[in-house]
């Protein structure tokens, strides 16, 4: 099995710590800095292998530029692309970090309320991503902005550091680890093809909670059905643990991955 990730300048560094033997197939590792979601499409043409999984991280440089709804459709548009050169391909969505204080920058406190308003704007596209995962039946979705990335970027605020690396590595090689052993295929519909993607309304996510009203994600990842009703036996259980704190700082929490209708925490 051949698995590709691929993204922007973010992905850059993280070779050097996703490239042991913890994985049991055959990974490629593709960085464009500076590409947005529809520059990064225009590269699959030129990828001479074909992959079985792709794992996407793309849109921070769209942040800024772009309304989430323009976002959200170069999403469908790349999907469409990487399926073009890869019919086998299962996709996993990847989100984008928040941003932090470019501290190279003159004044850089008077930047509070742009990147307040940014954040915030990051927060949503992850949260339409999420749902355009979800609501398709199609797609795999990593999370790997749960909580702050505060101590984990560099100082321009954009990159992540020696310890962002590898604690963005981590979050990906989990996400791998957790998609490709629940052994499902994913069944698209194609439309003159091309994947269609239904327009409609997303449905709400449903929130998992541990029955003593803690937060799930300290507690072992359950499969859930997004109507609520029973868990289904059959269903693969995926546990994440947290990844390893570095000198003591709190780490952002385990990557989520939401499968179709299932939510894996």
């Amino acid at each position: 099995m051949k698995s590709l990730l691929i993204g922007n300048s973010m992905i850059k560094y993280l070779k050097e710590h996703l490239s042991d033997n913890s994985f049991d197939f055959d990974l490629d590792i593709i960085s464009y800095p500076g590409a947005t979601i529809e520059s990064l499409a225009r590269k699959f043409s030129a990828l001479k292998s074909c992959y079985d999984w792709v794992l996407v991280h793309v849109g921070t440089n769209n942040a800024s530029l772009d309304s989430v709804e323009v976002i959200l459709q170069k999403y469908r548009s790349l999907a469409n692309t990487i399926l073009l050169y890869n019919p086998d391909a299962s996709i996993i969505f990847s989100s984008i970090v928040q941003r932090g204080f470019n501290l190279f920058q003159e004044d850089y406190r008077k930047t509070e309320l742009h990147l307040k308003d940014l954040n915030k704007k990051i927060v949503e596209i992850n949260d339409s991503l999420k749902k355009l995962c979800f609501d398709q039946e199609a797609f795999f979705f990593c999370s790997c902005s749960n909580t702050s990335w505060d101590g984990y970027l560099g100082r321009d605020g954009l990159h992540p550091n020696r310890r962002g690396n590898a604690l963005l590595a981590n979050c990906f090689r989990r996400s791998f680890k957790s998609c490709i052993s629940t052994g499902k295929k994913i069944s698209l519909h194609c439309v003159g093809g091309a994947f269609h993607l239904d327009s409609s309304e997303f449905p709400a996510l449903a929130s998992v909670s541990s029955s003593n009203g803690r937060s799930a994600l300290s507690q072992p990842a359950l499969v859930m059905p997004a109507s609520g009703i029973k868990q289904d036996q059959h269903k693969p259980t995926v546990q994440i643990s947290l990844p390893t704190a570095f000198s003591g700082r709190p780490v952002p929490g385990p990557p989520q991955v939401v499968l179709g209708k299932f939510i894996y925490k």
